[in-house]
């Protein structure tokens, strides 16, 4: 990378403490490798409250006015990785506000706790860095410290550019898709725009699925079944989306609402729900798939079957909510809970092929994978 292009940018990177035995070689040479040889803007360094000093003895050696010092804000919080990445991910932000690029920052998370490396990447991936680096060595003694001289930094990029950089030992593929997943779900869209609104509710109807999953390795069944509960309801409502009405604002005075709430007074059947404020209705789980297959809607029939085969998923069951109404949790086994997910991912795949896709990115692990040089 050019001088003059490094002297745009920005180093943010976190302290470590250190061998109180050698400092000059396990700190302060790390410390130096780290930061490197280039103009940088601004050198930002994060520590913990431990490591602070050991940060302002660094900044008076290598004497640059580039040089910054943000520590965590408490003692103890460099083994809370969610204080570190709250912190960081403002120190980023407030980059971000000044009129600082992504492109132009970079987060070098070798040094610190774990907590703060994988708070900084964590931060970095969240905010749209396009550049993460490290420091690593294959080369340690017996006491597992890095030989002196023997290490070396590497950039990784995170963005699709096609710029010539050296990329780390690591694969960060898994970054990307974590990247993509964090900005889709974490932004909601105007429900106004319901093909679009559509799409996000699909996105977190796959997310949910594997989420539930998870609940269910970590043995909370009941949590599961919610999140399976919701993932049905999360199909009617993207179905009826796609059909132009938001289950939450439906307007009374719609020619198909008009007939089909005829049809359920005739039937003397559970109707819509109304919204004093604004005067319009809103539609449960059961009166969305049955508005679904009054409109003929194809999905409507699988989403009633589905209640029929999966009895613990069923509103009735529920007493028409997510809530449990009485004084036991009404999850099945751990065996019908797998078979009522497998169902609901052939269920979203069906609807929308592209459900495959979104259920591997919010399955995807997000480890350091060591790939050929």
């Amino acid at each position: 990378m050019k001088q003059d292009q490094e002297s745009t940018r920005i180093l943010v990177l976190t302290v470590g403490a250190g061998n109180a035995g050698d400092m000059e070689r396990s700190f302060i040479q790390p410390m130096i490798k780290s930061i490197g040889k280039n103009e940088w803007k601004r050198i930002i360094l994060l520590p913990s409250r431990i490591t602070e000093e050991l940060a302002l003895r660094l900044k008076n050696f290598i004497a640059n006015n580039a040089v910054e010092i943000l520590p965590l804000l408490e003692e103890g919080q460099e083994n809370d990785a969610d204080a570190c990445f709250g912190y960081f991910d403002a120190v980023l932000a407030n980059l971000l506000v000044g009129g600082t690029r992504p492109d132009q920052i970079v987060a070098d998370f070798t040094r610190g706790m774990k907590a703060m490396s994988a708070a900084l990447v964590l931060a970095a991936v969240h905010r749209d860095l396009s550049n993460l680096r490290y420091v690593y060595s294959n080369r340690r003694d017996t006491r597992s410290t890095v030989v002196a001289g023997t290490d070396r930094a590497a950039l990784a990029a995170l963005d699709d550019s096609g710029a010539s950089r050296k990329a780390l030992p690591f694969g960060f593929r898994s970054a990307k898709g974590l990247r993509y997943s964090l900005r889709t779900l974490s932004k909601e869209l105007k429900r106004s725009n319901m093909a679009a609104y559509a799409i996000w509710l699909r996105e977190l109807a796959c997310d949910l699925l594997v989420n539930a999953e998870r609940r269910i390795n970590d043995r909370y069944f009941e949590d599961a079944l919610l999140r399976a509960y919701r993932i049905l309801e999360l199909v009617s409502q993207f179905r009826l989306f796609d059909g132009g009405y938001d289950s939450s604002c439906i307007s009374p005075n719609d020619p198909n609402v008009k007939e089909f709430r005829k049809h359920l007074e005739k039937t003397r059947s559970r109707g819509f729900g109304l919204n004093n404020q604004t005067k319009t209705l809103h539609a449960s789980r059961q009166t969305g798939v049955r508005f679904l297959k009054f409109l003929g809607g194809p999905f409507a029939k699988r989403l009633l079957k589905f209640d029929t085969r999966h009895g613990a998923v069923k509103t009735g069951n529920r007493n028409h909510s997510v809530l449990v109404h009485g004084f036991t949790a009404q999850a099945p086994s751990e065996n019908q809970l797998r078979t009522v997910l497998e169902d609901l991912e052939q269920l979203l795949i069906d609807d929308n092929p592209t459900a495959t896709d979104r259920l591997a990115h919010a399955r995807r692990p997000f480890p350091l994978k060591e790939v050929a040089a």
